[in-house]
């Protein structure tokens, strides 16, 4: 099982901004990981994945996935800012 806990930059006072981005930030969210994987807002602008059954290689797959998901996404709005997150990652062995 691995577990990675994604950041969000916002760097704005205003409520509305804020809320718009960290919806936006889901859906790109949703978009990088499976369908399988479990994702939580754990609170203010922090998201965290719970993914099973991957490698330490997938963790790094799925994390270049999710900078071309943002990118993408950055590229192709015209809104005079982009959104950006940092995270890290840690594969935990239950057994």
């Amino acid at each position: 099982m691995s577990l990675l806990s994604v950041l969000c930059k916002l760097a704005s006072s205003r409520k509305p901004f804020i809320s718009l981005a960290i919806a936006k930030i889901a859906d790109i969210l949703r978009d990088s990981f499976r369908e399988s994987d479990i994702i939580g807002r754990v609170g203010g602008d922090e998201f965290a994945i719970m993914a099973q059954n991957v490698s330490s290689g997938d963790v790094e797959n799925a994390t270049a996935h999710l900078q071309e998901n943002l990118l993408k996404h950055n590229q192709q709005s015209n809104r005079g800012y982009d959104l950006a997150v940092s995270f890290g990652g840690i594969s935990i062995d239950p057994r």
